[in-house]
């Protein structure tokens, strides 16, 4: 019995975790793909990204690299993500400058500004979206309604524009790092732990800077590439940046075309009602001639609408996911 428990488990386990990749499944399931065939199907798709370039094999190694790997997606194909660790992607050799903020700091800054000031994020504000909906569903906003679901939301922003939104954000001259774990701004109450610092605006903008324009990234295989799109998805500032940058698109472009419109929205799926079907139309119409411009393109074969549109190929459905 201990023999064949030593060979399963020294032999035969090392050897399938050589020939498969496991990999967690929508219902909570383990799911196993040969590990040749998932790694030239992970090369292929950086290959093809449009937001990466890739860097000569014999250059110096950035100061900053994540590490760049394929997932599946629930609803089918692959999902780039970038972890970086609490270090955010720093070489393990390099020491953090005393007063400069990290990219998690960063984050951190940016989620106490949308807390003081929710209209930052726009409809992803005011708390979960189901709660939104239903109190909009009790007091009366019935008809009609409408889900877009916007195209590599993370990797379609344009740099500077996310640098503006985000310095657009940052009004304190200061932030409080409690622990690593939330950030105030400097003149709110609150944090005077050990462990609580303080950093600059200009040092949040800075870490924002050299993440958003010089952010690599590196293969299984040793690649390097250039993120000169979008942000990283497993970035600390990824979901936040998503959600001002979509916040200021809603406020800045859209306008007129959000009134009597319900709107909430998670990351860059968006959910609207109205009353009446017209009025939807000329939300879509809005969003699908002003959203290119700013890097927000709407998956036509994923949106869902109660009423029929042109840009709509998919029918009308009774009810929405």
């Amino acid at each position: 019995e201990d023999l064949c428990w030593w060979v399963f488990s020294e032999l035969a386990v090392p050897i399938a975790k050589g020939y498969f990749v496991a990999f967690a499944t929508r219902g909570g399931g383990i799911a196993y793909r040969g590990r040749r065939a998932w790694r030239a199907a992970e090369r292929a798709m950086l290959d093809a990204a449009p937001f990466l370039q890739m860097l000569p094999a014999r250059g110096p190694r950035p100061e900053r690299l994540a590490k760049a790997r394929a997932v599946p997606k629930a609803s089918g194909g692959m999902r780039l993500l970038q972890p970086m660790g609490k270090r955010g992607g720093l070489a393990p050799w390099k020491k953090k400058e005393k007063g400069s903020a990290s990219i998690h700091d960063a984050a951190l800054a940016l989620r106490a500004e949308c807390r003081h000031r929710p209209e930052l994020i726009g409809a992803a504000a005011g708390g979960s979206p189901h709660t939104r909906l239903w109190l909009a569903l009790r007091e009366g906003v019935r008809g009609h309604g409408l889900v877009l679901d916007a195209s590599g939301c993370y990797d379609s922003l344009d740099h500077n524009r996310v640098l503006d939104v985000c310095a657009a954000a940052l009004q304190a001259p200061a932030y409080r790092i409690h622990g690593g774990k939330r950030a105030t701004r400097e003149a709110d109450r609150g944090g005077a732990a050990a462990r609580t610092r303080v950093i600059t605006r200009d040092a949040v903008l800075a870490a924002l800077r050299s993440h958003v324009r010089d952010h690599h990234c590196e293969d299984s295989e040793g690649r390097r590439f250039r993120q000169v799109r979008g942000v990283a998805q497993g970035s600390p500032v990824a979901s936040v940046v998503c959600d001002l940058y979509y916040g200021a698109f809603e406020r800045d472009a859209l306008g007129a075309a959000r009134a009597d419109v319900t709107i909430c929205r998670v990351v860059d799926d968006t959910f609207a009602l109205a009353a009446d079907a017209a009025t939807l139309r000329g939300f879509a119409d809005a969003y699908a001639r002003l959203g290119p411009g700013r890097g927000v393109v709407v998956q036509p074969a994923k949106a869902r609408a109660t009423f029929a549109h042109p840009s709509l190929p998919t029918p009308p459905t009774p009810t929405l996911p």
